[in-house]
């Protein structure tokens, strides 16, 4: 048993990767971001504020989800050892998920910014989030194939 950093680091982090708890708490996140998902929808002009507001906050919600299945990936891998982690198919799985949604991370992190910011001072216009967001519906869907590790986790 090494008890330097990394050793007690491993140790923690598998006790946790094979815990009940971690497991619990995937599923209500996948059920959140399932819940998130299908709240999203298109604005109409007549509702700018509300419109943008809502759309800030489903891209923090992203951002949420984003930095948790990161957060699980790492203790899973890390705890249960990176070849044992991607035996299981669904782990292979959502290494794809989490590494497409960190790379899109950045323009989640940019629409965040910008439906978040004020408008201008001097013209009083707001920026024009609408450009960033092209693409990034058809990467989140994929997100939607978790809510079959449900079954997986609740098995466990």
């Amino acid at each position: 048993l090494d008890l330097g950093p990394w050793g007690l680091f491993r140790f923690y982090s598998r006790a946790l990767a094979e815990s009940s708890l971690l497991g619990n708490l995937t599923i209500i996140v996948i059920l959140a971001n399932t819940v998130a998902m299908a709240c999203e929808h298109d604005c109409d002009e007549a509702h700018v504020d509300y419109c943008r507001t809502f759309k800030g906050r489903m891209e923090l919600c992203n951002i949420i989800f984003t930095s948790f299945f990161t957060l699980e990936m790492v203790i899973k891998g890390v705890g249960l050892g990176p070849l044992n982690y991607l035996k299981d198919s669904s782990n292979l799985f959502d290494v794809i998920i989490v590494t497409v949604s960190i790379i899109e991370l950045q323009s989640v992190i940019f629409l965040y910014q910008c439906y978040s910011a004020p408008p201008d001072p001097v013209t009083g216009e707001e920026e024009d989030c609408t450009s960033s967001s092209n693409g990034l519906s058809v990467l989140r869907s994929f997100r939607l194939i978790r809510v079959m590790r449900i079954g997986k986790l609740v098995k466990a």
